[in-house]
């Protein structure tokens, strides 16, 4: 079945359902993350493309409850490069999605100019690492550690190709 690639702003609902899984995901990370805190972070929209952007990964029929399986955003942290947002589906996992968004978020970081994008993940590191990225360092929050990763866009790595 065929990807699709939906910008959150114009899938209001499934952003709601993407923002529950999302607090179910992390809320070892981040406890008081309320619903209504992650549904307005999905539809945040910067001007003409430019981040924070989020888009939903659909396949299948239209369907939002069984149809959606995933998201990616580019967010801006401060004095930070942007930033990946990266969620699958636990049962949609291991099928090539979380990496065909990932593809999608470089090519257009790259068509914005970004030259380098940042990601923090608590068990995919190695994953990413084939993909080209490399860690500069680790963080710790409510007692988990992450792994903080750097991908230097037009450099030849596979996710920049």
């Amino acid at each position: 079945m065929a990807r699709r690639l939906i910008p959150a702003a114009q899938r209001p609902v499934a952003a709601g359902i993407v923002a529950e899984w999302l607090i179910e995901e992390w809320a070892h990370l981040y406890p008081d993350w309320a619903h209504s805190a992650a549904v307005a972070e999905l539809l945040d929209s910067g001007h003409d493309g430019h981040p924070p952007c989020t888009w939903l990964l659909f396949e299948g029929s239209d369907d939002v409850e069984t149809a959606v399986l995933g998201s990616i955003g580019l967010s801006f942290g401060g004095e930070l490069e942007p930033s990946v947002n990266l969620f699958v589906t636990p049962a949609a996992r291991g099928h090539g999605h979380g990496t065909a968004l990932l593809a999608h978020a470089v090519e257009h970081a790259t068509t914005l100019g970004i030259g380098t994008l940042l990601l923090t993940t608590e068990h995919s590191a190695m994953h990413y690492r084939s993909l080209g990225w490399v860690d500069i360092g680790t963080a710790e929050l409510n007692g988990h550690r992450s792994t903080n990763m750097r991908l230097a866009l037009g450099t030849g790595s596979a996710m920049a190709r």
